[in-house]
């Protein structure tokens, strides 16, 4: 057995994101049944024989059942939105080039003409579009979001009154009954297992993050840490329910302060490997715990491909070095915010230099020296100002 799996991140928030996406798996696959089931058994095989009313209740699951499935796609949607306002702008560009190929008076005054009928014809063209993507993106999201209970609402409204017809004695209808009764039931449990399902993350997801923040010391705005990697455990599981193997606290830390990442993802990773480290005065009075944390994070900064971690910690962990990111303007950290990510890299620096390599040595020995002589001169300052 895998002793990470009594971390409290795995133990607690893996756990309880795998089981979430296992729901959300089920609700998936009773979309694509739902699907299947009214397409090809009651639309194929009893279109001729279905009421008006069963007609348009089962086209009008179909419709949000297929927009649950493949909500994914939303964001396609998005972008095609996005595209025609550039359409509007390239046919602009064409009007415009016509209108520069004469320049008599009589084209002029024509032109101006054109000109009027054309900007009048374009706002009313933009006002078309406005109201039809508004209405667009209103049944989209309503159809995404509460689609599923709209559907279970029709289900449940046909079940109480089934008035699907009588059979008459005609096996065929006595069969699209039974398969109607079978297609709305599996609509009503599927709604069921959803609302289970939110009422679960609205109820367990906030006690789950503060325990896991108490175990590890998180405190105040760091807790919101804990937090986002709740969020893309469960989002990922939602996909796949097995994303949450392997994973932890460490590991996704590290992820944050990949080169790739930016100097505020690098500063949120930092932070959650100090805060799992604690500082040097408390690991000598308990040495013991989160052992095995620390010696993974040890491994992952100084010995594994991802070794370049170290390297910026030294640079971040000078004093009297620029800080990360501030070549980048838009992404320069706050004083604030920079004085407590330096604090976390001295942090981690004096945690992990027992550990580095005889190449590394000189700058952990400098870094060190530049965070005494910095702490030499604050102290001076401060007797100097009593």
């Amino acid at each position: 057995m895998d002793s990470r799996n009594s971390w409290p991140e795995v133990k607690r928030i893996n756990n309880y994101a795998a089981f979430s996406g296992c729901l959300a798996m089920v609700i998936r696959g009773l979309g694509y049944l739902v699907v299947t089931w009214s397409t090809v058994v009651l639309l194929g095989g009893f279109v001729s024989l279905l009421q008006k009313k069963d007609f348009f209740a089962l086209t009008i699951i179909t419709f949000i059942q297929i927009a649950g499935v493949v909500d994914n796609l939303a964001g396609d949607k998005w972008n095609s939105a996005a595209r025609s306002a550039s359409g509007l702008n390239a046919v602009a560009a064409v009007f415009a080039r016509n209108r520069q190929d004469s320049a008599t008076p009589s084209a002029n005054i024509l032109r101006l003409v054109v000109s009027v009928k054309q900007i009048l014809g374009w706002i009313v063209s933009l006002l078309q579009q406005a109201v039809y993507i508004a209405l667009f993106l209103f049944g989209a999201f309503y159809v995404i979001l509460w689609g599923l209970y709209s559907a279970a609402g029709i289900s449940l409204l046909r079940l109480k009154r089934h008035d699907y017809g009588d059979a008459d004695g005609d096996p065929s209808k006595a069969n699209m009954n039974l398969a109607l009764d079978v297609l709305y039931k599996i609509v009503v449990v599927q709604c069921a297992i959803l609302l289970y399902r939110r009422i679960i993350n609205a109820l367990v997801e906030k006690r789950l993050v503060t325990e896991v923040a108490e175990a590890y010391g998180f405190k105040g705005p760091t807790v919101t840490l804990v937090e986002d990697y709740m969020k893309e455990t469960r989002r990922g599981c939602a996909k796949n329910p097995s994303f949450a193997k392997g994973r932890n606290l460490v590991t996704y830390a590290v992820d944050l302060m990949g080169p790739d990442k930016s100097p505020a993802d690098y500063a949120s990773g930092l932070t959650i490997l100090s805060t799992i480290f604690g500082p040097l005065c408390r690991v000598k009075v308990k040495p013991s715990k989160f052992q095995e944390q620390r010696g993974i994070i040890r491994y992952l900064i100084l010995y594994a491909p991802s070794s370049h971690i170290f390297r910026l910690l030294l640079v971040l962990s000078n004093p009297r070095s620029s800080p990360y990111g501030s070549e980048r303007p838009e992404t320069q950290i706050i004083t604030s915010q920079l004085r407590e990510t330096r604090k976390h890299a001295a942090n981690m620096v004096l945690h992990l230099a027992d550990g580095v390599s005889v190449e590394q040595l000189p700058q952990v020995i400098q870094c060190i020296s530049s965070l005494i002589s910095t702490f030499k001169e604050h102290q001076r300052f401060f007797f100097h100002t009593q």
